[in-house]
């Protein structure tokens, strides 16, 4: 998935030969679904950036709807480091009925972008869990490729999962990406924090 779709002309409807017509739009619609003038949504909160390498960067964060509910949706765009002008943004999906999502880390391996979403299940928070997720991005037009819960090892019941800032906690070892933080069982009075290390593969570079 892409940020924004290019926005596409209208055909005039007096064109004499319509093969031509049919050509042009199944060019356009073959075409990337990345907006060149991609901008920044409107209340975007960075959470990290990543230099990715070939002077580009990684930035993951949220967008924050200033309504009554306030809640986050998670984004993800790479960028031209030095200028900064943008190549893609993508907003991460959310699971049905889950209340909110936000990219807190970000690498990249191979061709792919990897960022670490953090996903609230319920708006109240006594209820809600935090669970995350890695979210493969294609690194040339960031469409999603896969966004797969990460397994904490040993976790049991209702819980929330706390990934903190650095980079220390998301990074490439090998072929695998580590995720570092702790998990606490929901209803647990002493908020207990058990530290865990969760290891997810890197896709094979085609």
């Amino acid at each position: 998935m892409t940020a924004e779709d290019p926005h596409l002309g209208l055909i005039p409807r007096r064109t004499r030969y319509s093969g031509a017509r049919f050509l042009v739009l199944a060019l356009l619609l073959s075409a990337p679904l990345i907006s060149k003038a991609s901008k920044v949504p409107a209340n975007f909160e960075p959470y990290a950036t990543t230099e990715v390498g070939s002077g580009l960067s990684c930035v993951v964060g949220a967008v924050t709807n200033k309504g009554e509910s306030s809640d986050e949706r998670a984004y993800v765009y790479l960028e031209e480091s030095a200028s900064h002008k943008i190549r893609w943004i993508t907003p991460i999906p959310m699971r049905p009925g889950w209340y909110q999502n936000r990219a807190s880390h970000c690498v990249a391996a191979g061709d792919s972008i990897y960022a670490l979403v953090q996903s609230d299940t319920n708006a109240v928070p006594v209820l809600s869990q935090t669970l995350i997720s890695v979210a493969r991005l294609n690194q040339a037009s960031g469409h999603v490729e896969t966004n797969d819960i990460v397994k904490v090892p040993d976790m049991k019941g209702a819980h929330t999962v706390f990934v903190y800032d650095g980079a220390e906690n998301f990074r490439l070892e090998g072929e695998s990406i580590v995720v570092t933080g702790e998990w606490a069982t929901k209803g647990d009075a002493a908020d207990t924090r058990t530290p865990f290390k969760a290891s997810v593969p890197v896709a094979t570079s085609h």
